[in-house]
């Protein structure tokens, strides 16, 4: 029941109570003085009431604006709240297209230097053979420089040193032809045979077989072997019919008659 109704009721029982008066106008003077005390306390009690509801009343009002400021507040923190999630979603996004940039960077750079390193090392392996080029030129021509002076011991060893060096070298066959030529040159014409010898086995496509042929019936020739000699004349002659040695051999072959004396 509500504060009005109570204090409606009150006032009812306080009219009431005064009709009742009129009615027994026959009571004692004490019992009416008695009734309009007790009729004065209702409706101070009735006003009392209607004063607590109003405040009661009031204070409803007051904490229903409360509950309405503290509902815009939290609809307002609501909103920021959900612009601070977004603008921070946003740098998110932003950041990881940031990491996306730096990893492509770093496959470019990473790239980039594998190309440089790469580079790098066809640089140092042409200047490297660029070096052992001019080195195997500078070996070459100080056994042919040895050879031209005479000094065949160190043309030998320089021409030896050269093919242990660089067996594949498109000159090795010219170096093995150039050992054998120093040991004819020296008269050591059974080391020469078995240089010249070396040079057709293992270097059968030689552009000095023609004369490698020719100076083995050379050798034989010196060492009093004619018959082992006319064999590489013939050799010689057959096989490269319109080179210089042909001509050379078959001027050999022409002398076989006339015997010449062995050296030792």
């Amino acid at each position: 029941m509500s504060a009005r109704r109570i204090a409606r009721c009150l006032l009812r029982i306080a009219f009431l109570l005064a009709l009742s008066v009129g009615l027994f106008s026959c009571a004692s003077t004490s019992k009416m003085r008695a009734v309009s005390t007790k009729t004065d306390e209702v409706g101070k009690l009735a006003t009392e009431n209607q004063r607590k509801s109003e405040q009661l009343r009031d204070d409803l009002n007051s904490l229903q604006r409360k509950v309405e400021q503290l509902s815009r507040r939290a609809r307002v923190q609501d909103a920021e709240t959900k612009q601070s999630l977004k603008e921070l979603a946003q740098r998110l996004d932003e950041l990881c297209a940031s990491v996306d940039d730096v990893s492509q960077q770093q496959e470019s750079l990473r790239a980039a230097v594998l190309d440089l390193e790469d580079m790098i090392d066809r640089f140092s392996q042409k200047n490297a053979r660029d070096k052992g080029h001019r080195s195997r030129k500078r070996i070459f021509a100080a056994a042919r420089k040895d050879y031209n002076s005479g000094n065949y011991r160190s043309a030998i060893m320089g021409f030896r040193n050269y093919i242990a060096a660089y067996p594949n070298s498109s000159v090795a066959d010219d170096a093995q032809y150039w050992v054998a030529e120093s040991l004819f040159a020296a008269r050591q014409y059974k080391k020469a045979i078995k240089e010249y010898k070396g040079l057709l086995e293992k270097y059968p496509k030689s552009d000095r077989t023609a004369e490698s042929l020719l100076r083995l019936g050379m050798c034989y020739q010196r060492l009093g072997k004619q018959e082992e000699a006319a064999k590489f004349f013939t050799d010689v002659s057959k096989r490269f019919p319109a080179s210089n040695e042909a001509r050379i051999a078959k001027s050999q072959l022409g002398k076989q008659n006339k015997p010449m004396k062995a050296h030792p």
